[in-house]
């Protein structure tokens, strides 16, 4: 262990069908899972914090991060049985760190504790994203507190930001899209949605080519202008690589998955998007219906979301609340969780132990 270990409260009980070693947000949503299904689960982290490296840290509490090295386990049990330590500490994702500052009294509490410095890098959740079902089911969500993206922008090749528009009033604003453009974006919104209806019609059907090949080429079949091009891939399918350069991009998007994409931010922006396409005549239900349908959704987001209005959910202090959520939601259940372990020791059995039966 780090410390001595007579500083340690003793564990009971001394046996565990599952041992969790990291507060990370897969090690927090497998010890929850496990104790919600009744197992007797010991969740044991060598930091003092939670989130191993999904955490949210202060600058302060991130330089300590960073120069934190655990200390090395015992090489011998101190009580005579035949234990072997066993190191909990992960494999460090990172070597020679080095921590310098131009303005020095940034680092003071003072000015640290104004934000914090998500160490997965900033991923937002789409609101009908499977991530956000589990969340709910599992009962998380009494443990975070989520806010809504008010605005997403995308930058052109000269440097310029633009809004994307999310709302009918933004998309009947937008003054950099002529009539001719805007039709070329119902078209093909109305043509996606028709394809995900399993419509019967060829015309109403995207092309099995058409789907295995890159998502760019269809939009630009589609003859879709570059801004909302730009919009479609990045601020809605959310690609993380330049796609227009199809040989050298990492990454290529398909089709397929640009519609799903499409589709799961249909499902997520809620009201919003629905009263767009409404507007726009791309869905083809009664408006009684539609205005049903949106009033419902909108329900649902408020009532489990209330900060949520848009497509893209956030946690307000950082993604490390979502592994503290969980960690929360197993102690809840019986989880046993103890930080700054950084080693547990194993009984070696005798080798006479063996051929006693």
């Amino acid at each position: 262990m780090s410390e001595d270990a007579s500083s340690y409260p003793p564990i009971e009980p001394t046996k565990f069908d599952l041992i969790v070693v990291g507060t990370g947000l897969p090690e927090s949503v497998i010890a929850a899972a496990a104790s919600a299904n009744g197992k007797t689960v010991l969740h044991l982290d060598p930091n003092s914090s939670y989130g191993s490296h999904y955490a949210s840290l202060s600058l302060h509490d991130l330089s300590n991060f960073l120069n934190s090295h655990p200390a090395p386990p015992p090489s011998t049990s101190s009580n005579g049985h035949d234990f072997t330590p066993v190191p909990l500490a992960p494999r460090p994702l990172y070597s020679h760190v080095e921590i310098s500052s131009f303005v020095p009294e940034i680092l003071d509490d003072e000015h640290s504790r104004k934000f914090n410095i998500d160490l997965c890098g900033p991923r937002v959740l789409f609101c009908a994203d499977k991530s956000i079902d589990l969340i709910l089911k599992s009962g998380a969500n009494q443990y975070i507190d989520f806010k809504s993206i008010e605005s997403s922008f995308v930058c052109d090749a000269s440097g310029r930001l633009t809004n994307v528009p999310d709302s009918r009033a933004a998309i009947f604003k937008d003054k950099s899209l002529g009539l001719t453009e805007k039709n070329q974006l119902m078209r093909l919104f109305k043509l996606v949605q028709q394809h995900l209806g399993g419509g019967e019609n060829e015309n109403e059907r995207i092309s099995g080519q058409d789907l295995e090949s890159p998502f760019v080429e269809f939009l630009k079949k589609m003859r879709l202008p570059p801004k909302i091009k730009s919009i479609i891939l990045y601020a809605i399918a959310m690609a993380d690589y330049d796609q227009d350069n199809v040989e050298l991009c990492e990454d290529v998007l398909k089709t397929k998955d640009g519609i799903d994409r499409l589709a799961l931010y249909n499902s997520s922006v809620g009201s919003a998007f629905f009263l767009v396409l409404a507007a726009m005549g791309v869905i083809l239900i009664p408006r009684p219906v539609t205005l049903f349908l949106v009033w419902i959704m909108a329900r649902f987001i408020g009532r489990m979301f209330p900060n949520a209005f848009g497509a893209f959910l956030y946690p307000i202090y950082g993604h490390g609340e979502l592994p503290q959520a969980f960690c929360r939601r197993a102690a809840v259940k019986g989880c046993i969780h103890a930080q700054k372990i950084c080693s547990i020791p194993k009984l070696v059995p005798s080798i006479l132990e063996y051929f006693e039966e």
